[in-house]
């Protein structure tokens, strides 16, 4: 019980890490990532659930649920990244924030124990 409990938290702690990089690497507004409708949030919600399922044990529908989203959303937009990933000069803006947010997340992880 006390496992689930830490793992919980754990989670959390990281998806609020992801989310506030997320604003701060695509300068949105403090607190709008789940709500905001324009092509920015959408990126940047995108970006985070990518980050999320490559380094996290978070299923899609863990990761979509923090967002809002359901299990078939979030696995849509991981999947649709990562084929943008494999043309990068067409996405430069993106792909250089997406590497960046998993760059912090890397080290956050790293710190993490």
């Amino acid at each position: 019980r006390q496992k689930e409990v830490w793992m919980a938290r754990r989670g959390k702690l990281i998806m609020d890490f992801v989310a506030g990089e997320a604003e701060e690497i695509f300068g949105l507004r403090e607190g709008e990532l789940l709500s905001g409708a324009s092509p920015e949030y959408k990126e940047a919600r995108m970006c985070c659930y990518t980050v999320l399922k490559n380094y996290t044990e978070y299923s899609f529908t863990q990761v979509g649920a923090y967002f809002g989203k359901d299990k078939q959303h979030t696995a849509y937009y991981v999947y649709k990244l990562r084929d943008l990933l494999t043309i990068p000069e067409y996405y430069r803006e993106m792909v250089a924030r997406y590497v960046e947010l998993e760059a912090r997340l890397v080290d956050f992880l790293g710190n993490l124990k």
